[in-house]
């Protein structure tokens, strides 16, 4: 398994239990706070790969890329979406979170150094251009999509408040009721996909 974009690793932590796991990250900083984090972790192995240049040699074919909330904030996403399908083996798995609905970006995302969000349809055309095949996709959070609405695009603030965020974990247990309920899609996009 590996992680695209493994920042201070914690979904690193979250995979430990698997026979291999590679941590795969452009920032020096980060990839010195990973080295020092698995220190002595023989399956884990920290390599330093910006997504949108060539992978570094000796990689083995992956079973599994994990790039959780990375894509975003990447520039040349055709190339790291390609480079993710080359690493891969024959019907290996890439499993991708980003954010959902392109009509919600704003100027939460600008802060946050998002050039995108996406919808279903047009990230399946560049998965499907990189060589890759959907195989399921849905969205996550779809409370969030009002607090987003209301403080990127009518408020336009460029942080979301700490008291906001308190009130937000606190209903999360609520959230998990409504949220199958509610008619419209998540804050978050969920897809497996699976190389040709």
């Amino acid at each position: 398994v590996m992680e695209v974009g493994a920042g201070i690793g914690n979904n690193i932590r979250a995979m430990l239990d698997q026979e291999r796991v590679i941590a795969a990250e452009p920032d020096p900083e980060y990839v010195a706070l990973l080295q020092n984090a698995f220190k002595g972790r023989r399956r884990v192995e920290v390599v330093q790969w910006d997504v949108t240049e060539n992978p570094p040699g000796g990689l083995p074919q992956i079973d599994t890329v994990l790039c959780s909330n990375v894509l975003e904030h990447i520039l040349d996403e055709k190339r790291a979406l390609a480079n993710i399908c080359t690493v891969l083996r024959k019907e290996g798995r890439a499993v991708f979170i980003v954010p959902a609905g392109e009509a919600l970006f704003g100027s939460v995302d600008k802060a946050l150094g998002h050039h995108r969000r996406y919808d279903i349809s047009s990230f399946t055309e560049r998965i499907l251009a990189a060589g890759l095949q959907v195989e399921t996709s849905f969205t996550i959070n779809k409370m969030g999509v009002v607090g987003w609405l209301i403080n990127g695009k009518v408020l336009r603030r460029k942080t979301l408040g700490r008291f906001q965020l308190k009130i937000f974990n606190a209903l999360v247990p609520l959230f998990r009721i409504i949220d199958p309920l509610l008619p419209w899609p998540g804050l978050s996009l969920v897809v497996v996909a699976k190389k040709k």
